[in-house]
Protein backbone atom coordinates (compact mmCIF):
# COMPACT_ATOMS: atom_id res chain seq x y z
CA UNK A 1 0.00 0.00 0.00
CA UNK A 2 2.78 2.34 0.60
CA UNK A 3 3.89 1.81 -2.61
CA UNK A 4 0.84 3.11 -3.93
CA UNK A 5 0.05 6.54 -1.42
CA UNK A 6 3.66 7.86 -1.77
CA UNK A 7 3.41 7.51 -5.69
CA UNK A 8 0.04 9.09 -5.73
CA UNK A 9 1.32 11.56 -3.73
CA UNK A 10 4.54 12.39 -5.97
CA UNK A 11 2.08 12.29 -8.26
CA UNK A 12 -0.35 14.84 -7.50
CA UNK A 13 2.60 17.25 -6.64
CA UNK A 14 4.07 16.48 -10.31
CA UNK A 15 7.40 15.54 -8.16
CA UNK A 16 9.03 13.69 -10.86
CA UNK A 17 12.50 13.11 -9.80
CA UNK A 18 11.18 12.66 -6.01
CA UNK A 19 8.68 10.36 -7.53
CA UNK A 20 11.71 8.81 -9.49
CA UNK A 21 13.78 8.30 -6.43
CA UNK A 22 11.36 7.10 -4.32
CA UNK A 23 10.48 3.93 -6.70
CA UNK A 24 14.60 3.53 -7.31
CA UNK A 25 15.09 3.06 -3.40
CA UNK A 26 11.97 0.53 -3.55
CA UNK A 27 13.30 -1.97 -6.19
CA UNK A 28 13.49 -5.27 -5.84
CA UNK A 29 10.36 -5.16 -3.48
CA UNK A 30 6.77 -6.94 -4.06
CA UNK A 31 4.85 -4.93 -6.22
CA UNK A 32 7.58 -3.25 -8.58
CA UNK A 33 5.97 -4.75 -11.42
CA UNK A 34 2.54 -3.95 -10.89
CA UNK A 35 1.21 -1.58 -13.42
CA UNK A 36 0.06 0.96 -11.37
CA UNK A 37 3.36 1.23 -10.01
CA UNK A 38 4.91 1.33 -13.71
CA UNK A 39 2.85 3.78 -14.93
CA UNK A 40 4.39 5.75 -11.71
CA UNK A 41 7.50 5.22 -13.46
CA UNK A 42 6.55 5.98 -16.93
CA UNK A 43 4.71 9.25 -15.45
CA UNK A 44 8.01 10.18 -13.98
CA UNK A 45 10.05 9.82 -16.95
CA UNK A 46 7.63 11.19 -19.01
CA UNK A 47 7.59 14.43 -16.50
CA UNK A 48 11.53 14.51 -16.35
CA UNK A 49 11.93 13.94 -20.12
CA UNK A 50 14.33 11.05 -19.78
CA UNK A 51 15.04 8.96 -22.59
CA UNK A 52 13.23 5.74 -22.80
CA UNK A 53 9.72 6.69 -21.41
CA UNK A 54 7.83 6.53 -25.01
CA UNK A 55 8.95 2.56 -25.28
CA UNK A 56 8.32 2.19 -21.60
CA UNK A 57 4.86 3.69 -21.78
CA UNK A 58 4.19 1.22 -24.81
CA UNK A 59 5.34 -1.79 -22.31
CA UNK A 60 3.51 -0.53 -19.62
CA UNK A 61 0.11 -0.16 -22.06
CA UNK A 62 0.09 -3.92 -22.48
CA UNK A 63 0.49 -4.66 -19.49
CA UNK A 64 -1.91 -7.70 -18.12
CA UNK A 65 -2.99 -5.72 -15.18
CA UNK A 66 -3.32 -2.30 -16.88
CA UNK A 67 -6.35 -0.44 -15.35
CA UNK A 68 -8.27 2.57 -15.63
CA UNK A 69 -6.16 4.55 -12.47
CA UNK A 70 -2.74 3.02 -14.45
CA UNK A 71 -3.66 4.75 -17.65
CA UNK A 72 -4.49 7.95 -16.18
CA UNK A 73 -1.32 7.79 -14.48
CA UNK A 74 -0.47 7.31 -18.32
CA UNK A 75 -2.10 10.16 -19.46
CA UNK A 76 -1.34 12.86 -16.80
CA UNK A 77 2.76 11.87 -17.42
CA UNK A 78 1.54 12.49 -21.45
CA UNK A 79 0.22 15.59 -20.55
CA UNK A 80 2.95 16.64 -18.53
CA UNK A 81 5.60 15.73 -21.36
CA UNK A 82 5.65 19.08 -23.24
CA UNK A 83 9.04 18.52 -25.17
CA UNK A 84 7.93 14.92 -26.57
CA UNK A 85 7.24 15.79 -29.97
CA UNK A 86 4.50 13.05 -30.78
CA UNK A 87 2.96 14.62 -27.28
CA UNK A 88 -0.37 15.21 -28.85
CA UNK A 89 -0.41 12.10 -30.82
CA UNK A 90 -0.04 9.75 -27.80
CA UNK A 91 -2.35 11.41 -25.84
CA UNK A 92 -4.80 11.51 -28.75
CA UNK A 93 -4.35 7.62 -28.69
CA UNK A 94 -4.08 6.96 -25.09
CA UNK A 95 -7.57 8.97 -24.21
CA UNK A 96 -9.39 7.57 -27.52
CA UNK A 97 -8.78 4.05 -26.14
CA UNK A 98 -9.43 5.22 -22.71
CA UNK A 99 -13.34 6.31 -24.23
CA UNK A 100 -13.87 3.59 -26.30
CA UNK A 101 -12.93 1.23 -22.61
CA UNK A 102 -16.01 3.26 -20.84
CA UNK A 103 -13.28 4.97 -18.87
CA UNK A 104 -13.82 8.54 -19.63
CA UNK A 105 -14.34 10.77 -17.06
CA UNK A 106 -14.10 14.77 -17.44
CA UNK A 107 -10.13 14.51 -17.17
CA UNK A 108 -9.63 12.53 -19.83
CA UNK A 109 -12.10 14.62 -22.26
CA UNK A 110 -9.63 17.39 -21.11
CA UNK A 111 -6.97 15.53 -21.85
CA UNK A 112 -8.17 14.96 -25.14
CA UNK A 113 -8.97 18.40 -25.66
CA UNK A 114 -5.18 20.09 -25.72
CA UNK A 115 -4.17 17.07 -27.83
CA UNK A 116 -7.09 18.20 -30.21
CA UNK A 117 -5.48 21.83 -29.72
CA UNK A 118 -2.10 21.19 -30.32
CA UNK A 119 -2.95 19.18 -33.79
CA UNK A 120 -4.94 22.25 -34.58
CA UNK A 121 -8.24 20.62 -34.56
CA UNK A 122 -9.85 23.42 -32.84
CA UNK A 123 -13.90 22.31 -33.25
CA UNK A 124 -13.12 19.01 -31.72
CA UNK A 125 -10.76 20.29 -28.95
CA UNK A 126 -14.02 22.52 -27.77
CA UNK A 127 -16.28 19.86 -28.36
CA UNK A 128 -14.23 17.82 -25.81
CA UNK A 129 -13.46 20.56 -23.72
CA UNK A 130 -17.09 21.83 -23.21
CA UNK A 131 -18.16 17.90 -22.66
CA UNK A 132 -15.34 18.01 -19.64
CA UNK A 133 -17.17 20.94 -18.44
CA UNK A 134 -20.68 19.06 -18.42
CA UNK A 135 -19.20 16.47 -16.49
CA UNK A 136 -18.09 18.18 -13.57
CA UNK A 137 -20.09 18.33 -10.78
CA UNK A 138 -21.07 21.77 -9.01
CA UNK A 139 -18.62 23.45 -6.75
CA UNK A 140 -15.56 21.84 -8.53
CA UNK A 141 -13.81 25.47 -8.81
CA UNK A 142 -10.12 24.25 -9.28
CA UNK A 143 -11.23 21.99 -12.12
CA UNK A 144 -12.91 24.24 -13.13
CA UNK A 145 -10.13 27.14 -13.67
CA UNK A 146 -8.04 24.16 -15.10
CA UNK A 147 -10.59 23.73 -17.75
CA UNK A 148 -11.03 27.04 -18.51
CA UNK A 149 -7.56 27.50 -18.65
CA UNK A 150 -7.86 25.09 -21.35
CA UNK A 151 -10.85 26.76 -23.18
CA UNK A 152 -8.91 29.74 -23.60
CA UNK A 153 -5.90 28.88 -24.86
CA UNK A 154 -7.78 26.93 -27.22
CA UNK A 155 -9.51 30.53 -28.41
CA UNK A 156 -5.88 32.22 -28.49
CA UNK A 157 -4.70 29.22 -31.04
CA UNK A 158 -7.97 29.84 -32.85
CA UNK A 159 -7.31 33.44 -32.68
CA UNK A 160 -3.42 33.03 -33.54
CA UNK A 161 -4.44 30.74 -36.56
CA UNK A 162 -7.04 33.14 -37.91
CA UNK A 163 -4.33 36.36 -37.96
CA UNK A 164 -1.57 33.78 -39.75
CA UNK A 165 -3.72 33.13 -42.33
CA UNK A 166 -5.00 36.91 -42.58
CA UNK A 167 -2.02 38.81 -42.50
Amino acid sequence: MHLYTCGQRFRFDFNFSGLAAFLDRHQGLPHMQDALVQSFSVFAKLGARKPGAVSQLDRVLKLDDMDTRARHVCLAGLWSAYTLPEQAALLLDLADTMISAGEADGTVYFRRAMAYRMLGMFSAALDDIDHAFSMLPPGNNEIHQDYLRERQLIGVAVQSCHQNSNG
